[in-house]
């Protein structure tokens, strides 16, 4: 295999460990995290939270209904053939 030749795990562990690259990475995930849970709790995070759930549900709303049409056409479909 190419890892077996080249030793490319190997050598991404050491560049992880030397950098520190991982810990840097959970460091930034944590911390934005905690900034968009903080976000959140905020009069305009709460805005922007309800904005979303509502949109999401327009959006579940109309792909049921186009089912429900695509549905209703196959079925007449059917019948009048």
């Amino acid at each position: 295999q190419i890892d077996e030749k080249y030793r490319i795990w190997d050598k991404a562990l050491e560049i992880d460990n030397k950098f520190k690259i991982h810990e840097k990475v959970q460091t930034a995930a944590q911390t934005a995290q905690s900034k968009a849970t903080a976000a959140l709790q905020s009069p305009t995070g709460q805005k922007v939270h309800d904005f979303a759930n509502q949109t999401i549900a327009q959006i579940a709303a109309v792909h049921y209904e186009a089912k429900k049409i695509q549905n209703e056409k196959a079925v007449s479909a059917a019948a009048s053939a």
